[in-house]
């Protein structure tokens, strides 16, 4: 059996510490600023909720008809969405109905302001398109 004298027990014991995570060291508030504290994962879930509770969104749905792009190509058309601001973000996709022609015909959301979206396509869509818009706020 060996036994470690003081300046071997005290290797020893910072190795553990370096191991492990001391209770002193876990801080259980969202308020502590001090380096070299783990937060509890009770204040994990805390923040969870609080991010949870802020933001928001707004779902719709928007009609691009053939007749109303406008341009000669790239061709634009600027249709009214319920929940786009100026800053949020934005996420469009076609319908499963519109999928092919608006990927053929390269379509994309180009510009937002308050309550508007503009699209961009490529080439003129020859059918109607319905797209799908989730806004984050």
């Amino acid at each position: 059996m060996a036994y470690l004298d003081k300046t071997g027990l005290a290797r020893f014991y910072d190795g553990i510490k370096s191991r492990f995570l001391l209770k002193s060291a876990v801080a259980n508030d969202l308020t502590t600023t001090a380096a070299g504290y783990a937060l509890d994962a009770r204040q994990g879930k805390a923040l969870a909720g609080l991010a949870n509770g802020k933001a928001s969104k707004t779902t719709a749905t928007a009609s691009l008809a053939v007749a109303s792009w406008s341009g000669s190509g790239p061709y634009t058309q600027a249709v009214s969405v319920s929940g786009v601001t100026a800053s949020n973000a934005v996420v469009v996709a076609p319908a499963p109905a519109s999928f092919k022609a608006w990927g053929e015909s390269g379509v994309y959301a180009s510009a937002q302001a308050e309550g508007k979206l503009t699209f961009t396509a490529e080439n003129k869509p020859d059918a109607a398109l319905t797209v799908n818009v989730l806004c984050v706020n």
